[in-house]
Protein backbone atom coordinates (compact mmCIF):
# COMPACT_ATOMS: atom_id res chain seq x y z
CA UNK A 1 0.00 0.00 0.00
CA UNK A 2 2.83 2.37 0.88
CA UNK A 3 4.37 1.77 -2.57
CA UNK A 4 1.18 2.87 -4.32
CA UNK A 5 0.88 5.95 -2.14
CA UNK A 6 4.46 6.89 -2.99
CA UNK A 7 3.86 6.42 -6.72
CA UNK A 8 0.76 8.60 -6.45
CA UNK A 9 2.72 11.29 -4.67
CA UNK A 10 5.55 11.21 -7.18
CA UNK A 11 3.01 11.76 -9.93
CA UNK A 12 1.15 14.53 -8.13
CA UNK A 13 4.30 16.34 -7.03
CA UNK A 14 5.48 16.26 -10.64
CA UNK A 15 2.28 17.73 -12.02
CA UNK A 16 1.66 20.39 -9.39
CA UNK A 17 5.04 22.09 -9.67
CA UNK A 18 5.84 25.18 -11.70
CA UNK A 19 9.36 25.53 -13.02
CA UNK A 20 11.82 28.09 -11.69
CA UNK A 21 11.52 29.88 -15.05
CA UNK A 22 7.72 30.06 -14.68
CA UNK A 23 8.09 31.72 -11.29
CA UNK A 24 10.41 34.35 -12.76
CA UNK A 25 7.92 35.03 -15.54
CA UNK A 26 4.99 35.50 -13.16
CA UNK A 27 6.44 36.90 -9.94
CA UNK A 28 8.99 39.21 -8.35
CA UNK A 29 11.22 37.90 -5.58
CA UNK A 30 9.21 39.65 -2.85
CA UNK A 31 5.89 39.27 -1.06
CA UNK A 32 2.43 40.75 -1.56
CA UNK A 33 0.57 40.75 1.73
CA UNK A 34 -3.18 41.25 2.05
CA UNK A 35 -4.45 42.30 5.47
CA UNK A 36 -8.16 42.18 6.20
CA UNK A 37 -10.74 42.14 8.95
CA UNK A 38 -12.71 38.92 9.39
CA UNK A 39 -15.91 39.63 11.32
CA UNK A 40 -19.24 38.08 12.13
CA UNK A 41 -20.97 35.71 14.53
CA UNK A 42 -21.79 32.03 14.88
CA UNK A 43 -23.63 31.77 11.57
CA UNK A 44 -22.37 34.61 9.41
CA UNK A 45 -19.05 36.17 8.53
CA UNK A 46 -17.61 38.77 6.18
CA UNK A 47 -14.19 39.92 5.02
CA UNK A 48 -13.33 43.62 4.89
CA UNK A 49 -10.13 44.59 3.10
CA UNK A 50 -7.72 46.56 5.26
CA UNK A 51 -4.64 47.03 3.09
CA UNK A 52 -2.16 45.55 0.65
CA UNK A 53 1.51 45.71 1.58
CA UNK A 54 4.77 44.94 -0.18
CA UNK A 55 7.32 42.98 1.85
CA UNK A 56 10.96 42.83 0.77
CA UNK A 57 11.47 39.03 0.71
CA UNK A 58 9.70 35.97 -0.67
CA UNK A 59 10.68 33.01 1.49
CA UNK A 60 8.23 30.53 -0.01
CA UNK A 61 8.67 27.93 -2.70
CA UNK A 62 9.25 28.98 -6.30
CA UNK A 63 8.16 25.59 -7.59
CA UNK A 64 5.23 24.23 -5.53
CA UNK A 65 2.92 27.17 -6.10
CA UNK A 66 -0.40 25.30 -6.28
CA UNK A 67 -1.72 23.64 -3.11
CA UNK A 68 -3.12 20.34 -4.39
CA UNK A 69 -4.06 19.06 -0.93
CA UNK A 70 -6.31 22.05 -0.16
CA UNK A 71 -6.36 21.48 3.59
CA UNK A 72 -8.05 24.00 5.87
CA UNK A 73 -11.34 25.82 6.22
CA UNK A 74 -10.23 28.50 3.76
CA UNK A 75 -8.38 28.56 0.47
CA UNK A 76 -6.43 31.49 -0.98
CA UNK A 77 -6.23 31.55 -4.79
CA UNK A 78 -4.44 33.95 -7.13
CA UNK A 79 -5.45 34.14 -10.80
CA UNK A 80 -3.75 35.90 -13.68
CA UNK A 81 -6.23 38.58 -14.73
CA UNK A 82 -5.57 38.18 -18.48
CA UNK A 83 -5.47 34.41 -18.95
CA UNK A 84 -7.60 33.51 -15.93
CA UNK A 85 -5.03 30.85 -15.02
CA UNK A 86 -4.59 29.83 -11.40
CA UNK A 87 -0.98 30.74 -10.52
CA UNK A 88 -0.87 30.37 -6.72
CA UNK A 89 -2.97 28.81 -3.95
CA UNK A 90 -2.74 27.84 -0.28
CA UNK A 91 -5.22 26.37 2.21
CA UNK A 92 -5.36 27.72 5.75
CA UNK A 93 -7.39 28.04 8.96
CA UNK A 94 -8.33 31.08 11.01
CA UNK A 95 -8.72 31.91 14.68
CA UNK A 96 -12.07 33.46 13.74
CA UNK A 97 -13.34 30.06 12.59
CA UNK A 98 -12.39 28.56 15.94
CA UNK A 99 -14.09 31.44 17.77
CA UNK A 100 -17.31 30.65 15.85
CA UNK A 101 -17.50 27.37 17.79
CA UNK A 102 -17.58 29.15 21.17
CA UNK A 103 -20.69 30.13 23.10
CA UNK A 104 -19.82 33.81 22.76
CA UNK A 105 -20.31 33.66 18.99
CA UNK A 106 -23.96 32.72 19.50
CA UNK A 107 -24.88 36.12 20.91
CA UNK A 108 -22.11 38.52 19.91
CA UNK A 109 -20.37 39.95 16.85
CA UNK A 110 -16.55 39.96 16.83
CA UNK A 111 -13.75 40.85 14.42
CA UNK A 112 -10.25 39.42 13.95
CA UNK A 113 -7.28 40.87 12.09
CA UNK A 114 -6.07 38.34 9.52
CA UNK A 115 -3.44 38.28 6.83
CA UNK A 116 -2.38 36.16 3.86
CA UNK A 117 0.76 36.35 1.76
CA UNK A 118 1.60 35.42 -1.81
CA UNK A 119 4.52 35.95 -4.21
CA UNK A 120 4.49 39.47 -5.66
CA UNK A 121 2.90 39.32 -9.14
CA UNK A 122 4.31 41.08 -12.18
CA UNK A 123 0.86 41.59 -13.71
CA UNK A 124 -2.64 42.37 -12.49
CA UNK A 125 -4.30 39.53 -10.58
CA UNK A 126 -7.61 38.43 -9.11
CA UNK A 127 -7.54 37.16 -5.52
CA UNK A 128 -10.22 34.73 -4.40
CA UNK A 129 -10.71 33.49 -0.84
CA UNK A 130 -12.91 30.42 -0.62
CA UNK A 131 -14.43 28.79 2.46
CA UNK A 132 -15.94 25.39 2.98
CA UNK A 133 -19.71 24.97 2.99
CA UNK A 134 -21.64 22.38 4.98
CA UNK A 135 -20.81 19.77 2.34
CA UNK A 136 -17.09 20.55 2.91
CA UNK A 137 -16.79 21.93 -0.62
CA UNK A 138 -15.03 25.24 -1.25
CA UNK A 139 -17.19 28.11 -2.43
CA UNK A 140 -16.27 31.71 -3.19
CA UNK A 141 -16.26 33.89 -0.09
CA UNK A 142 -14.37 37.03 -1.11
CA UNK A 143 -12.89 38.37 -4.36
CA UNK A 144 -10.83 41.40 -5.26
CA UNK A 145 -8.49 42.51 -8.04
CA UNK A 146 -5.19 44.30 -7.64
CA UNK A 147 -2.59 45.73 -10.00
CA UNK A 148 0.93 45.31 -8.58
CA UNK A 149 1.69 48.91 -9.58
CA UNK A 150 -1.27 50.25 -7.59
CA UNK A 151 -0.30 53.44 -5.76
CA UNK A 152 -2.16 52.32 -2.63
CA UNK A 153 -0.10 49.21 -1.99
CA UNK A 154 1.78 50.20 1.17
CA UNK A 155 5.49 50.50 0.56
CA UNK A 156 6.45 52.67 3.52
CA UNK A 157 9.33 51.32 5.64
CA UNK A 158 8.41 48.64 8.15
CA UNK A 159 9.91 48.57 11.66
CA UNK A 160 13.60 47.68 11.51
CA UNK A 161 15.13 45.28 14.02
CA UNK A 162 18.42 43.49 14.39
CA UNK A 163 18.30 39.98 12.97
CA UNK A 164 20.41 36.88 13.62
CA UNK A 165 21.14 33.90 11.40
CA UNK A 166 20.99 31.01 13.85
CA UNK A 167 21.32 28.41 11.08
CA UNK A 168 22.00 29.29 7.45
CA UNK A 169 22.03 26.61 4.76
CA UNK A 170 21.61 28.70 1.61
CA UNK A 171 19.11 30.40 -0.71
CA UNK A 172 15.79 30.92 1.14
CA UNK A 173 13.84 30.01 -2.00
CA UNK A 174 15.22 26.46 -1.70
CA UNK A 175 15.20 26.11 2.08
CA UNK A 176 12.66 25.86 4.86
CA UNK A 177 12.94 29.25 6.58
CA UNK A 178 11.91 29.35 10.24
CA UNK A 179 11.86 32.71 12.02
CA UNK A 180 11.68 33.08 15.80
CA UNK A 181 10.06 36.23 17.17
CA UNK A 182 10.22 37.30 20.83
CA UNK A 183 7.35 38.46 22.99
CA UNK A 184 7.81 39.67 26.54
CA UNK A 185 11.59 39.92 26.28
CA UNK A 186 12.95 43.35 27.24
CA UNK A 187 16.10 44.88 25.78
CA UNK A 188 18.06 43.51 28.73
CA UNK A 189 16.65 40.02 28.01
CA UNK A 190 17.59 39.82 24.31
CA UNK A 191 20.58 37.60 25.09
CA UNK A 192 18.18 35.24 26.89
CA UNK A 193 15.94 35.23 23.82
CA UNK A 194 18.84 34.32 21.53
CA UNK A 195 19.89 31.57 23.94
CA UNK A 196 16.31 30.23 23.97
CA UNK A 197 16.20 30.25 20.16
CA UNK A 198 19.49 28.36 19.97
CA UNK A 199 18.20 25.84 22.51
CA UNK A 200 14.97 25.23 20.60
CA UNK A 201 16.80 25.07 17.27
CA UNK A 202 19.45 22.68 18.54
CA UNK A 203 16.89 20.31 20.01
CA UNK A 204 14.55 20.54 17.00
CA UNK A 205 17.37 19.51 14.68
CA UNK A 206 17.94 16.39 16.79
CA UNK A 207 14.43 15.13 15.96
CA UNK A 208 13.33 13.43 12.78
CA UNK A 209 12.78 14.47 10.12
CA UNK A 210 14.70 17.65 10.87
CA UNK A 211 17.91 15.84 11.84
CA UNK A 212 18.10 14.53 8.26
CA UNK A 213 17.29 17.90 6.70
CA UNK A 214 19.75 20.18 8.48
CA UNK A 215 21.21 21.30 5.15
CA UNK A 216 17.72 22.31 3.96
CA UNK A 217 16.77 24.57 6.88
CA UNK A 218 17.47 28.22 7.68
CA UNK A 219 16.66 29.58 11.14
CA UNK A 220 16.38 33.30 11.84
CA UNK A 221 15.77 35.38 14.96
CA UNK A 222 14.45 38.95 15.06
CA UNK A 223 15.42 40.98 18.14
CA UNK A 224 12.20 42.91 18.78
CA UNK A 225 12.24 44.00 22.41
CA UNK A 226 9.16 44.55 24.60
CA UNK A 227 8.68 47.26 27.18
CA UNK A 228 7.61 44.73 29.82
CA UNK A 229 8.81 41.24 30.60
CA UNK A 230 6.26 38.42 30.44
CA UNK A 231 2.76 38.10 28.98
CA UNK A 232 -0.88 38.77 29.87
CA UNK A 233 -2.85 36.71 32.41
CA UNK A 234 -6.33 38.29 32.29
CA UNK A 235 -7.85 36.16 35.06
CA UNK A 236 -5.09 37.21 37.45
CA UNK A 237 -5.43 40.84 36.23
CA UNK A 238 -1.82 40.79 35.01
CA UNK A 239 -1.28 42.89 31.91
CA UNK A 240 2.03 43.46 30.15
CA UNK A 241 3.03 45.90 27.44
CA UNK A 242 4.69 43.55 24.97
CA UNK A 243 5.58 43.95 21.32
CA UNK A 244 3.29 41.16 20.04
CA UNK A 245 0.52 41.46 22.66
CA UNK A 246 0.30 37.76 23.50
CA UNK A 247 -1.73 36.38 26.37
CA UNK A 248 -3.25 33.31 27.97
CA UNK A 249 -6.98 32.62 28.47
CA UNK A 250 -7.88 32.79 24.78
CA UNK A 251 -11.63 32.07 24.59
CA UNK A 252 -11.52 31.76 28.39
CA UNK A 253 -9.21 28.72 28.28
CA UNK A 254 -6.47 29.14 30.86
CA UNK A 255 -3.56 27.65 28.93
CA UNK A 256 -4.53 28.82 25.45
CA UNK A 257 -1.72 31.23 24.53
CA UNK A 258 -2.30 33.35 21.41
CA UNK A 259 -2.09 36.85 20.00
CA UNK A 260 -4.68 38.65 17.92
CA UNK A 261 -2.19 41.34 16.87
CA UNK A 262 -1.23 39.59 13.67
CA UNK A 263 -0.39 42.82 11.85
CA UNK A 264 2.52 43.41 14.20
CA UNK A 265 3.58 39.76 13.90
CA UNK A 266 3.71 40.17 10.12
CA UNK A 267 5.54 43.48 10.25
CA UNK A 268 8.29 42.13 12.47
CA UNK A 269 8.60 38.79 10.63
CA UNK A 270 9.10 40.66 7.35
CA UNK A 271 12.62 41.59 8.46
CA UNK A 272 13.74 38.18 7.08
CA UNK A 273 12.52 35.60 4.53
CA UNK A 274 10.15 33.18 6.27
CA UNK A 275 7.97 30.14 5.70
CA UNK A 276 7.15 29.49 9.33
CA UNK A 277 6.83 31.83 12.33
CA UNK A 278 7.58 30.67 15.88
CA UNK A 279 6.85 33.16 18.66
CA UNK A 280 8.75 32.55 21.89
CA UNK A 281 6.81 34.03 24.81
CA UNK A 282 8.88 34.85 27.87
CA UNK A 283 6.85 33.09 30.57
CA UNK A 284 7.32 30.20 32.98
CA UNK A 285 3.65 29.16 32.77
CA UNK A 286 3.14 25.74 31.24
CA UNK A 287 0.83 25.71 28.24
CA UNK A 288 1.47 22.35 26.65
CA UNK A 289 -2.09 21.60 25.62
CA UNK A 290 -2.99 25.06 24.51
CA UNK A 291 -0.19 26.81 22.69
CA UNK A 292 -1.44 26.23 19.18
CA UNK A 293 -1.95 29.26 16.97
CA UNK A 294 -1.58 27.72 13.53
CA UNK A 295 -4.56 29.62 12.15
CA UNK A 296 -2.87 31.82 9.58
CA UNK A 297 -0.92 31.86 6.35
CA UNK A 298 1.95 31.21 6.72
CA UNK A 299 1.46 29.27 9.96
CA UNK A 300 2.47 30.66 13.33
CA UNK A 301 3.16 28.85 16.62
CA UNK A 302 3.30 30.47 20.07
CA UNK A 303 5.37 28.57 22.62
CA UNK A 304 6.37 29.35 26.22
CA UNK A 305 10.13 29.92 26.50
CA UNK A 306 10.37 27.38 29.33
CA UNK A 307 9.30 24.43 27.17
CA UNK A 308 11.46 21.43 28.02
CA UNK A 309 12.83 20.42 24.66
CA UNK A 310 13.67 16.77 25.27
CA UNK A 311 10.40 15.36 26.62
CA UNK A 312 6.71 15.44 25.76
CA UNK A 313 6.88 19.22 25.31
CA UNK A 314 9.18 18.69 22.36
CA UNK A 315 6.79 16.04 21.01
CA UNK A 316 4.15 18.74 20.79
CA UNK A 317 6.52 21.35 19.34
CA UNK A 318 7.72 18.95 16.62
CA UNK A 319 4.15 17.89 15.87
CA UNK A 320 3.10 21.54 15.49
CA UNK A 321 6.04 22.17 13.21
CA UNK A 322 5.09 19.16 11.12
CA UNK A 323 1.42 19.96 10.65
CA UNK A 324 2.18 23.56 9.72
CA UNK A 325 5.25 23.17 7.51
CA UNK A 326 4.16 23.36 3.88
CA UNK A 327 7.20 23.67 1.66
CA UNK A 328 8.59 20.17 2.26
CA UNK A 329 6.04 18.26 4.36
CA UNK A 330 3.31 16.46 2.49
CA UNK A 331 0.52 15.02 4.62
CA UNK A 332 -1.21 11.71 3.95
CA UNK A 333 -4.14 11.14 6.26
CA UNK A 334 -6.82 8.66 7.11
CA UNK A 335 -9.32 11.51 7.01
CA UNK A 336 -8.35 12.68 3.53
CA UNK A 337 -11.88 12.24 2.17
CA UNK A 338 -13.83 12.47 5.41
CA UNK A 339 -12.55 15.66 6.97
CA UNK A 340 -10.13 17.69 4.85
CA UNK A 341 -10.50 20.69 7.15
CA UNK A 342 -8.45 19.29 10.04
CA UNK A 343 -6.71 16.07 9.00
CA UNK A 344 -5.06 13.84 11.60
CA UNK A 345 -1.73 12.94 10.09
CA UNK A 346 -0.60 9.32 10.26
CA UNK A 347 2.04 9.34 7.55
CA UNK A 348 4.50 12.12 6.64
CA UNK A 349 6.44 12.50 3.44
CA UNK A 350 9.13 15.12 3.09
CA UNK A 351 9.83 16.36 -0.41
CA UNK A 352 13.46 17.44 -0.56
CA UNK A 353 14.87 20.03 -2.91
CA UNK A 354 16.91 17.46 -4.86
CA UNK A 355 13.78 15.48 -5.72
CA UNK A 356 14.25 12.62 -3.25
CA UNK A 357 11.40 11.60 -0.96
CA UNK A 358 11.76 10.52 2.65
CA UNK A 359 8.94 8.31 3.89
CA UNK A 360 7.97 7.19 7.36
CA UNK A 361 5.90 4.39 8.81
CA UNK A 362 2.61 5.20 10.50
CA UNK A 363 3.18 7.68 13.29
CA UNK A 364 1.60 7.80 16.75
CA UNK A 365 -0.13 11.02 17.75
CA UNK A 366 1.73 13.22 18.35
CA UNK A 367 4.61 11.69 16.36
CA UNK A 368 7.87 10.62 17.99
CA UNK A 369 11.19 9.86 16.30
CA UNK A 370 11.00 6.84 13.99
CA UNK A 371 13.19 5.41 11.20
CA UNK A 372 12.95 7.12 7.83
CA UNK A 373 13.45 5.38 4.50
CA UNK A 374 15.25 7.08 1.62
CA UNK A 375 13.55 6.61 -1.74
CA UNK A 376 14.85 8.10 -5.02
Amino acid sequence: MLKYILVFLLLTTTCWGFSQETFSELFENKTLRMDYIHAGNENNSHIYLREFREEPFWGGSRVNLIDTFRYGDYLLEMYDSVSGKLIYSRGYNTLFKEWQTTGQAGHQQKSFYESVVMPYPKNAIKIVIRKRNRQLQFESFYETCINPHNLFIHRDPLPSYETRQIVYSGDPSQKLDIVFLPDGYTIDEMSKFIDDVKRFTGDLLKWRPYDQLTDKINVWAVEAASQDSGTDFPKENIWKNTVLNSGFYTFGIERYLTTEDYKTVRDIASCVPYDHICILVNTDKYGAESIISTHCLPPTILIPSTFSCMNSDMDLFVWLMNITTRKYLIKITTTFLLNPMRPISLLWLILKVNGRIWSAETLPFPPRPIPFISIK
